[in-house]
Formats: structure tokens, C-alpha cells, sequence
């Protein structure tokens, strides 16, 4: 979300510090440095580092653990199991907690938190007798495990058999922050579901939708499409492995009849290789892509297809919407209410062949005055209300 809730704490003056980990923000002159870099020879690893950053977050309210950060990208840089990645995120998480509580919470009388990274942060700021705001940013692990376990016994020649492995320690984790926080903050109601499945306080739980950054500032101008020629240009934005339903989409490609397409999947991709090198010619994989070079893809695109079979709500749903383009997703995507979304059932090839043979965009493209539900103004609009309210019912 590019430090979202902390920018709009920081528009209403209600920010009293942010830690995080590694962050360029506060490094004015290094990210001068580094932005005189011409971009041609960039690595995109450096582009990604500076957008580690926000000009809305004043550097003084930020306090970063670099080492702690740096640390934890290296560590995890050579894991391929899921067991070991378990170990890491469960370990650093707790470091970076600790390092959080150990600096504490100033004139904060609220401590908003993020799943994985709240435990005893959370355990700290109740001695103190903070309320706990706890965000779910996505279904709980223990349910992504169910789900993608299913997946890989429908479609074994998609995994090497670790995608559904459980994140045991994260998971224990994540549960017992459930417990501590006041409220659970959760972008759709999928994520409730997966709450309430596991047995967590679904009570507790605040359906809060997203919304993200004008187009306009990135240089896209949105404007309804039309198909007046071939091929259909489908856009896949995430992690290309079984998570978000890439195998779906490689499927589909293969069995639509009615018409050509042209596909590009931005994201890491975690399919096997052979699958990858075997894939239709017609697919261009794209890698991993920095946020300040994913504005031109929207624009290219007729339609996103995110046939997602574990998400919170995928922000990249918010970023078409606001780029004039069409979705295809699925309730598991956790996807606005937008007549220019079609929500298809989760591991339904044949809806999805069919969706992509019938497709139309819409003539309901957002214009940015309409646009402001699902802006990010929009968004800290229901944050800022949301807060108020847990300040009332909580008193």
C-alpha cells in the first residue's frame, strides 16, 4: 500500500511515529545520490529500495531499523522452503517487535499494527493501556494453507509441493495477535471468513475496502477502451504462482477459441521453471516490476485478470479501476463492488475461458471525480472514521 495508513495519519496530523525497516525516506541526500543514477543501468532491486519512501511522512516521525531490515532480505534471499521462510518471518517478526516496544509510543495513544509484525508490540502497549489496532491484510495463513493445498492435488504440475506448506510459528503468531487487538481491521469480507474459520474473534472485525493513489500523478489518463482490434491485452499483476491463480490463467490461454490474446504477468514467479519455458507464446512474463514503472502496463492492458485464490483485497484491482481498465477476479480476490469488476467462482477454469471469449470492457470508467470511493482520499476518509469510532466504543 506504499505507507498508506502512516500517510493519511500524517494528513490529519494524527501521526505520532512510524517505525518500519529499511526506508530511504529519511535519507535525503543518499536517495539524491542514488536518483542521479541514470535509470537505464538501475538495477531494479535499487528501484524497488527507493520506493521505500514517502514525501507526505515527515522524516522526523519515521524511525527505521536498517540493519534489522537488511538482515532479514538477506537471510531470506537463498530460502526456497517453506519451513525455513516459516522460521525467519516468525523470528524477525519478533525482532522487529521488540525493537518497536523497546523504543515505545510517545504521546500515542493508539498503535495501529500489521499482521505478523503486532505480537509484542501489542503486549507492551496494553501494559500502557493503548488500544490495539490490529490490520489483517490478508486471509489467515492457516486458511491460504487449506486453499493452496487443494490446488496443488488438482494441479500437481504446478508445484514442487511447498506452496501449501504450513507457516506453523507465523501462524501462532498472527492468532495470538487476534487475542490482543481491540479491533481487527480487514479489507473484505473474505478475510472475515477466514477469521471466523480459524476460530478467531470474527466480533471484532472492521471491513475497511482500500483505495490507492490518483493515476493522474503517475501520467496515465484514464479513458473508456474499446476493442476495435485484436488481440485482447490481459494483464496479470502478482506473485505468478498458485496464490493468485496464475495456473488458472496459463490454463485458460490455452483453451480460448473465440479469439486471440495477448497476456503479460508482472510479478516473481514462483511456478516451475519447466512450466514457465512451456507456457504459450503469447505470454510474456514480465518479473518483478517497480511500482514506478507498473502505471504504463495499466495502460496497455484491456483488462486485468486476477483469478486469486487466497488475497485480502488486491490493490491492483483498485489500480485498474483507477487506470479506466476492466477486472476479472475472483470473491477470494476480495474485490470492491464495481460494475466494471466480473467476480467468476475461484478455480473455475470454464468461467474464466468464458469470461475471456465474451469479454467487454465497460463503459463505466471512472472518472476521477467518481473515482474518490476507491482513491486514497477516499480510503483515509474510512480510516479516520473507523479510528473515531473504536476511540468511542472503546472508552
Amino acid at each position: 500500500m506504499h505507507y498508506a495508513v502512516p500517510r493519511i495519519l500524517a494528513d490529519h496530523g494524527l501521526l505520532e511515529r512510524l517505525y518500519t525497516d529499511t526506508y530511504i525516506g529519511n535519507k535525503k541526500k543518499l536517495k539524491t545520490l542514488l536518483v542521479s543514477t541514470p535509470s537505464a543501468i538501475r538495477p531494479r532491486a535499487l528501484d524497488r529500495w527507493l520506493g521505500r519512501s514517502s514525501v507526505s511522512i515527515p522524516s522526523e516521525l519515521v524511525t527505521n531499523f536498517e540493519r534489522l531490515g537488511l538482515e532479514y532480505k538477506f537471510s531470506r534471499r537463498f530460502l526456497r522452503k517453506n519451513s525455513d521462510l516459516d522460521r525467519i518471518y516468525a523470528d524477525f517478526g519478533r525482532r522487529f517487535c521488540e525493537q518497536v516496544a523497546e523504543y515505545g509510543f510517545g504521546e500515542a495513544d493508539i498503535v495501529y499494527c500489521f499482521n505478523g509484525a503486532a505480537l509484542e508490540v501489542f503486549k507492551a502497549a496494553k501494559i500502557e493501556k493503548k488500544l490495539c489496532v490490529l490490520e489483517q491484510t490478508m486471509a489467515p495463513l492457516a486458511v491460504s494453507a487449506r486453499l493452496i493445498r487443494a490446488e496443488e492435488d488438482r494441479w500437481p504440475q504446478y508445484t514442487n509441493g511447498e506452496a501449501s506448506a504450513p507457516f506453523r510459528l507465523t501462524s501462532e503468531r498472527e492468532e495470538a495477535e487476534w487475542l490482543l487487538a481491540d479491533i481487527i481491521v480487514c479489507p473484505s469480507q473474505f478475510v472475515v471468513d477466514g477469521i471466523a474459520e480459524r476460530g478467531g474473534p470474527a466480533e471484532k472485525c472492521y471491513i475497511l475496502p482500500y483505495g490507492v493513489g490518483d493515476a493522474k500523478l503517475h501520467g496515465l489518463q484514464p479513458k473508456p477502451k474499446t476493442l476495435t482490434a485484436e488481440p485482447l491485452r490481459i494483464l496479470f499483476c502478482g506473485e505468478v504462482g498458485l496464490r493468485k491463480g496464475a495456473h488458472y490463467l496459463l490454463e485458460a490461454v490455452k483453451q480460448v477459441q473465440s479469439r486471440s490474446v495477448e497476456v503479460r504477468l508482472a510479478g516473481a514467479v514462483a511456478l516451475p521453471s519447466e512450466v514457465v519455458k512451456s507456457a504459450p507464446k503469447n505470454m510474456r512474463f514480465e518479473g518483478r516490476v517497480p511500482r514506478s514503472q507498473i502505471m504504463p502496463l495499466y495502460s496497455w492492458a484491456d483488462v486485468l485478470v486476477l483469478p486469486s485464490i487466497c488475497e485480502g483485497s488486491a490493490t491492483v484491482i483498485y489500480e485498474a479501476i483507477m487506470s479506466g481498465i476492466s477486472v476479472i477476479c475472483t470473491p477470494n480476490s476480495g474485490p470492491p463492488n464495481h460494475s466494471g469488476i466480473t467476480v467468476i467462482p475461484a478455480g473455475d477454469l470454464k468461467a474464466l475461458v468464458h469470461s475471456l471469449e465474451t469479454f467487454q470492457t465497460t463503459s463505466d470508467t471512472f472518472s476521477y471525480n467518481s473515482a474518490d470511493e476507491y482513491s486514497l482520499n477516499g480510503y483515509g476518509k474510512r480510516i479516520i472514521k473507523m479510528l473515531d469510532q473504536v476511540k468511542i466504543n472503546l472508552q
